[in-house]
């Protein structure tokens, strides 16, 4: 089984809308060299760091059930 997206799970802790994923992956898509969706969200105040961290931390605790 497949990993959940770090913007799905930043969706489902209502830190960003599905308006603000799309910018943030139109963004990720132009950047040459790709940066991270974190890291773009972050720099376009759209999350905060704490936000991305916390989301990524529970990334890593759902992989490691599957």
């Amino acid at each position: 089984m497949k990993g959940r997206k770090i913007g799905e799970i930043l969706e489902d802790m209502d830190c960003l809308s599905k308006t603000n994923l799309f910018i943030g992956l139109e963004i990720e898509e132009q950047t040459n060299p790709r940066k991270l969706l974190g890291e773009i969200l972050i720099g376009e105040n759209i999350v905060n760091r704490t936000e991305v961290e916390r989301a990524l931390a529970l990334q890593e605790h759902l992989n490691s059930l599957n």
